[in-house]
């Protein structure tokens, strides 16, 4: 794809999804990058989008249902008392996994693995995560770990000179942003801060009634 197309893929509206999910959009959504293989070789992104979710299917016994929407470091340590014998991998991705909070950004890639000694990341979809308060997880028999999301537009691959090679990455460097998310990036931030100006509009206009004299 040539960087016409890309910047055209991207230009797509991301739907209403970044401007109406959740509390989360006042503070700004965060942005992940997560696979679609298990193991070396299954591809689940097919089933994902049939089921309307992400997943992992690292240590899938677990349930992650107490760290759901809580702070990374916390849920890392509950991660680490859970599955003390688990390799860091595991633990520092499903941690991860379950601070997702609605509004945040997901790019969900296809390959990864460098070309010869070109790094090379191929991203196949983009989502984001449903839900209002706290994000809607589950476990699936199939799957494993899920979290419900709204797939943005279906757009043909898109081929990036990055090196991410682990499962489950939180995207913070602001031009790693605009390279990845694009103008879904650009329209999710807007989203928040209007959110927040409405947020404190409706808080204004409550104090301003509260002092009215009656």
């Amino acid at each position: 794809m040539d960087a016409d197309s890309l910047d055209r893929a991207r230009r797509k509206p991301a739907r209403s999804g970044p401007v109406t999910y959740g509390i989360a959009m006042a503070e700004g959504p965060r942005f992940y990058l997560i696979g679609t293989k298990y193991g070396r070789s299954e591809d689940v992104l097919p089933r994902m989008v049939l089921d309307g979710v992400i997943s992992t299917g690292f240590v899938d016994t677990l349930d992650l249902s107490p760290i759901v929407g809580k702070a990374y470091r916390d849920s890392l340590d509950w991660v680490k008392t859970q599955i003390p014998d688990e390799s860091p991998a595991a633990k520092n991705t499903l941690a991860r996994f379950a601070t997702m909070r609605p509004g945040d950004l997901v790019a969900l890639k296809a390959h990864s693995a460098p070309h010869g000694s070109q790094a090379r990341l191929v991203i196949a979809r983009y989502a984001v995560v449903a839900g209002n308060r706290k994000a809607i997880y589950a476990r699936s028999a199939l799957l494993g770990h899920t979290i419900k999301v709204d797939f943005l537009d279906d757009q043909e691959p898109i081929e990036l000179p990055l090196g991410y090679g682990q499962t489950l990455h939180e995207i913070e460097d602001e031009k790693r942003i605009d390279l990845i998310f694009g103008r879904y990036a650009h329209a999710a931030h807007i989203a928040a801060v209007e959110t927040a100006a409405l947020q404190d509009k409706s808080t204004h206009s409550s104090e301003v009634a509260a002092r009215a004299p009656t």
